[in-house]
């Protein structure tokens, strides 16, 4: 079942202390997402406030940040915001999602599609699969998942991250990094933590 890992004694093992600060880990990323991480936090120095309702004084260095929740405003165009990126972590591989700028646009949706591509054996969908390459996107309306069966091994999964209400006021669809998974018949997903 785990193929690539063995199966080790936990208690043999002592974890290492953490280093003070704690790197943040991204950029280039490869199939199981961890290499040539950056040599900084893309939104460490810049303590835009990204004003969700909330007083300005709290900004996105201070307040901790909510990956793939909060947004800061883009570096290089100040009528855009970009995402706080994140990790999206699946059966076959983890992929460090790092949004694009993007324009407020009020009554619109933020969401992940994940192509997904479920396995068949001896006629029998199983749980896992694989997923594809996602893409965050975005729009009036989050498109319906389309779930693999044994007569189409192919789907999508859209996971919301947020949306823009009609007063371009910003709400999140939760927090921190996302697992997903896939069962016959069902998608689910899983979040949690702050950077």
């Amino acid at each position: 079942m785990l193929d690539n890992y063995q199966q080790r004694d936990v208690k043999s093992y002592k974890a290492a202390p953490l280093p003070d600060p704690i790197p943040v880990v991204g950029g280039e990323v490869n199939d199981i997402g961890y290499d040539n991480p950056p040599d900084h936090h893309p939104f460490e120095s810049r303590g835009e406030s990204n004003n969700m309702g909330k007083p300005d004084e709290s900004s996105v260095e201070n307040q901790g940040q909510c990956q793939l929740g909060d947004y800061a405003v883009d570096p290089d165009d100040d009528t855009k915001v970009i995402l706080i990126f994140g990790w999206l972590l699946a059966p076959n591989k983890s992929e460090f999602i790092q949004p694009d700028s993007m324009t407020i646009i009020a009554g619109s949706k933020v969401w992940i599609k994940c192509p997904w591509t479920a396995t068949l054996n001896d006629g029998v969908l199983e749980a896992g699969g694989e997923l594809g390459a996602p893409v965050v996107e975005g729009g009036a309306n989050m498109p319906d998942n389309v779930i693999p069966d044994v007569t189409s091994l192919t789907g999508t999964y859209y996971i919301p991250l947020g949306a823009w209400d009609d007063d371009e006021v910003w709400t999140n669809e939760g927090c921190g990094s996302i697992t997903v998974s896939f069962c016959p018949r069902v998608f689910s997903f899983t979040r949690g933590g702050r950077l």
